[in-house]
């Protein structure tokens, strides 16, 4: 591991990070490797994802564990609500940045769960904020409602995150970053109007070309077959 003197340092919060999981989890941890090409990076995550973590080897990396109530993390993790379990980190992530000199770092960066509906008031420490990339834990689409008009979990999870967008903290998250990044111009129409100038569009969901590839023999089949494989809940 490289000195943190040698180079600038950017803090990472990810209250998601994970090599061995998909999603959220594993786009946070891909960013990461990503950014410590570049930067020296203190990254806070969840203590849940620390043995995980740890079975990588990591250059330019000094990670700090937030321990937080798993039983909390799951229930409501089940109900959908990641913005309160992430909440409940950040106030621990708080208390540990006000221990050291953030002055010495170039940028925050937060990869938050539940897409555009997590939100913090890290902004304050006058470090330039990142987010993103945002995307993920979206209302129901419109032609999919009525499919799921006797589910009420599906209801109460659009109904709260519709609330959480009319909350001042929710908007001022956005208002104070230097740069947000967003996976599609649907949720770019979402965040706070002023705050839409400052993100860049960066669609996350694509496919490796050059491992994903038909075998040599059928590249001339004329029928053709296509898989998609997907979740919806």
């Amino acid at each position: 591991m490289l000195k943190s003197n040698i180079m600038e340092r950017v803090i990472l919060i990810a209250y998601d990070l994970n090599p061995l999981l998909g999603s959220e989890c594993r786009t946070a941890f891909l960013w990461l490797k990503i950014i410590s090409k570049y930067y020296f990076v203190y990254v806070f995550t969840d203590s849940f994802h620390k043995n995980s973590i740890l079975k990588e080897k990591f250059e330019n990396i000094n990670f700090n564990f937030i321990n937080t109530n798993k039983t909390a993390r799951k229930l409501l993790g089940k109900i959908g609500a990641y913005n309160i379990s992430n909440g409940m980190f950040i106030k621990k992530v708080e208390r540990e940045l006000k221990k050291i000199n953030v002055n010495g770092f170039k940028l925050l960066h937060c990869i938050t769960p539940a897409g555009i509906h997590s939100y913090n008031n890290l902004y304050k420490f006058k470090i330039p904020l990142l987010i993103g990339p945002l995307g993920g834990a979206l209302p129901t689409p419109g032609g999919f409602k009525q499919i799921f008009q006797n589910n009420f979990k599906d209801f109460l999870r659009d109904y709260y995150y519709d609330k959480i967008i009319t909350e001042k903290a929710w908007k001022d998250y956005f208002l104070n970053a230097k740069k947000i990044i967003i996976g599609t111009e649907y949720l770019k129409k979402i965040i706070p109007e002023d705050a839409q100038k400052k993100c860049t569009i960066i669609f996350d969901a694509f496919v490796d070309k050059n491992f994903y590839r038909p075998k040599e023999e059928l590249k001339n089949n004329t029928v053709k077959k296509i898989l998609f494989a997907g979740r919806l809940e």
